[in-house]
């Protein structure tokens, strides 16, 4: 099983996003993070199914949330670098390539 590393800019991302969720509808933030759980223990298992697509970079998009999870991966490491708003301007995504 590979090592999973989440940078501190997409912890922030998580935060915004889970901070906007709590203020929506009552379980919201909780649905959204329980995504977030299930994609990182899906990439731990088989993050190489995910093609990549910028830069070296894979992406997996949440369901149920306008979100994806940008990462970068080999056999015994996982990063990701980002979970941003499907419609976020890609020059975000840019900055941390």
């Amino acid at each position: 099983m590979a090592r999973l590393i989440v940078t501190p800019q997409a912890q922030q991302d998580i935060l915004v996003a889970a901070e906007w969720y709590e203020g929506q509808a009552s379980g919201l933030v909780q649905a959204f993070l329980n995504q977030l759980r299930y994609v990182r223990n899906r990439l731990v298992k088989t993050p190489l199914i995910y093609q990549e697509r910028v830069a070296s970079l894979r992406l997996v998009r949440l369901r149920r949330f306008p979100y994806c999870v940008y990462f970068r991966a080999d056999d015994d490491l996982i990063v990701i670098v980002a979970v941003l708003h499907e419609r976020r301007d890609p020059l975000a995504l840019q900055a941390r390539l």
